[in-house]
């Protein structure tokens, strides 16, 4: 019967586009001929991601295979991200060929012009390259391939030379620019500017020292994402250009912007994210600001002790009372935190604290969390991530943030009758919560994403109440039985892990897994379990924590 079904092109491509791993659909391919050749129809009108990573061995690297390549040799788009020289080397024939993240600095007059070379044969309509670390010259020769129509960003960091070859193409329909460094100017950005049909609609500018209005003013009129940091030569007066279109701004460290611009951008803004630049939010001359800014749907700041309070109200009733426009904050304390900053935090969906107060840290109670949750205004929307350590907090904290909160990390020693109230939360991550046991663990069955980090009584019974268990994020009190209950799981988290690596027989359980990310080098696994791992269609990546709020021990 999945014969007929397969024969049928419609359903065909449904169902190959609905498998995840690239893995599964290789190994649909080698069932028989039949399904090989119908399988390889289909991929010519197909689009293929695949990812590309080094792992590390204790004795060398491992790159993951290539027979991924060989079985899509021809593919109408294909999508690779980290390429290696080798497995383009096996591309035969495609349409589209995206390139993400390559890098060619380290290639030869040679290689370049070997890679080159065979693109030009094997790539039909276009050619796109995006968020790599390209070599001008290569840049240059490839220029046919990639179609003017696709050349619709231009992310460069520490820009070279303002002159080079570069920037005398056809960037008609440049729409997105990142530049990052000292040698853009306004005569470039004027350039960009004039070159596009439509205008520059995202725009990224980091530590651009010689741009100054002017050139801030040739693109503002048209933009709609901006993020201008360390910018010291610039001013609300260009940015109050963009009050027609500017849907979202990120702005930190630009001496010169006063925020007064923010009283005609914030009809059309979406999105103010100021960083640290918190000042800016009260600086419109005579007028009450939070008429002005609560009109912006979200608004995102990181505070430390120097930002908190605002300087003209110290004194009076309601310090706070700006933060009550704070849609996202970061704390880099948070001892900051009190019952009043809870109570004020009316519109907040997002905050993260850089470093706990600690485990005796009574900075704020049930009282806030309670003052917190009946202050929040009815368009407040749903509260994305909330983290929690006060330690004299109780169950009432949670019983009130019940089916509220998509994504809570707690610092509390909770019991396993408190658990009963986490049963609506999506994202958990439990930190230091020596009481809980298996039995708590009961009330998660409903999780899909969990971080359990220092629970030493949580033994691999506890795992096995995960039903819907996607994400799981560990460090080396991780009980390694618990495998065995993670078939289903799509993506592993190591934070750290010190000891031995995990038994091969046992690792061979997470053989279905997408992906592993290592964010410390770990040892978690042996050669031979990352070998057979990474033979079976599992994607490592290895980061410092980037992207990810390490977990905070006290």
């Amino acid at each position: 019967m999945f014969q007929i079904i397969f024969n049928n092109t419609f359903i065909r491509l449904n169902i190959l586009n609905n498998i995840a791993r690239n893995t599964d659909l290789f190994n649909l391919m080698s069932t028989s001929s039949s399904n090989q050749r119908l399988v390889k129809k289909s991929l010519e009108n197909m689009t293929i991601e695949i990812k590309y990573s080094t792992v590390k061995l204790t004795n060398g690297t491992l790159s993951s295979p290539i027979n991924q390549i060989n079985n899509i040799s021809h593919v109408y788009r294909l999508k690779i991200i980290n390429p290696i020289v080798s497995c383009l080397h096996l591309l035969k024939q495609v349409e589209i060929l995206e390139l993400v993240n390559w890098n060619t600095n380290s290639f030869g007059i040679q290689l370049s012009e070997e890679i080159i070379d065979h693109l030009k044969k094997i790539v039909k309509s276009k050619l796109i390259l995006t968020n790599g670390h390209i070599k001008e010259s290569i840049y240059a020769q490839l220029t046919p391939l990639m179609k003017k129509d696709h050349l619709s960003t231009l992310d460069m960091e520490y820009l070279k030379d303002p002159k080079s070859h570069l920037l005398t193409l056809d960037w008609s329909n440049v729409q997105s620019i990142s530049f990052q460094g000292k040698v853009v100017n306004d005569e470039l950005l004027k350039k960009l500017s004039e070159s596009s049909a439509s205008g520059l609609i995202n725009v990224t500018l980091n530590e651009c020292d010689l741009v100054t209005d002017m050139g801030i003013s040739y693109f503002i009129k048209s933009v709609k994402k901006l993020s201008v940091s360390d910018l010291n030569n610039i001013s609300d007066k260009s940015l109050e250009l963009a009050e027609a279109n500017l849907e979202s701004l990120c702005i930190s460290g630009c001496s010169g912007v006063r925020g007064v611009c923010y009283k005609k951008l914030c009809k059309t803004l979406r999105l103010l994210d100021v960083h640290y630049s918190v000042d800016t939010l009260w600086a419109m001359g005579d007028c009450d600001p939070y008429e002005y800014l609560i009109q912006i749907p979200n608004i995102h700041v990181v505070i430390n002790t120097r930002n908190i309070k605002h300087p003209k109200h110290r004194k009076m009733e309601n310090c706070y009372r700006y933060l009550s426009l704070i849609t996202k904050v970061e704390f880099v304390d948070s001892y900051i935190m009190t019952d009043d900053i809870w109570s004020n935090l009316t519109r907040l969906k997002e905050i993260y604290f850089q470093q706990g107060g600690g485990n005796t840290f009574k900075g704020y109670s049930d009282i806030g969390i309670k003052n917190f949750i009946e202050n929040r205004l009815p368009n407040a929307g749903q509260i994305e991530f909330l983290s929690l350590d006060s330690c004299i907090l109780t169950d009432q904290s949670l019983k009130l943030l019940q089916g509220k909160v998509r994504h809570l990390e707690l610092y509390l020693d909770i019991k396993d009758e408190w658990m009963k109230y986490l049963d609506g939360v999506e994202k958990l991550d439990l930190n230091c919560s020596e009481l809980l046991t298996d039995e708590g663990m009961k009330s998660l069955s409903n999780v899909l994403s969990l971080g359990l980090y220092c629970c030493p009584l949580v033994t691999e019974k506890g795992f096995s109440y995960l039903n819907n268990i996607k994400e799981l994020k560990i460090l080396d009190y991780f009980p390694l039985e618990a495998v065995k209950y993670l078939e289903n799981l799509d993506t592993l988290i190591i934070f750290s892990w010190e000891k031995e690596p995990i038994p091969h027989e046992l690792a061979k359980h997470l053989h279905r897994l997408l992906t592993i990310i290592d964010l410390n080098y770990s040892t978690f696994f042996s050669n031979d379990s990352i070998q057979f791992l990474v033979n079976n269609g599992v994607h490592f990546e290895y980061c410092w924590h980037s992207g990810y709020y390490s977990p905070k021990f006290y």
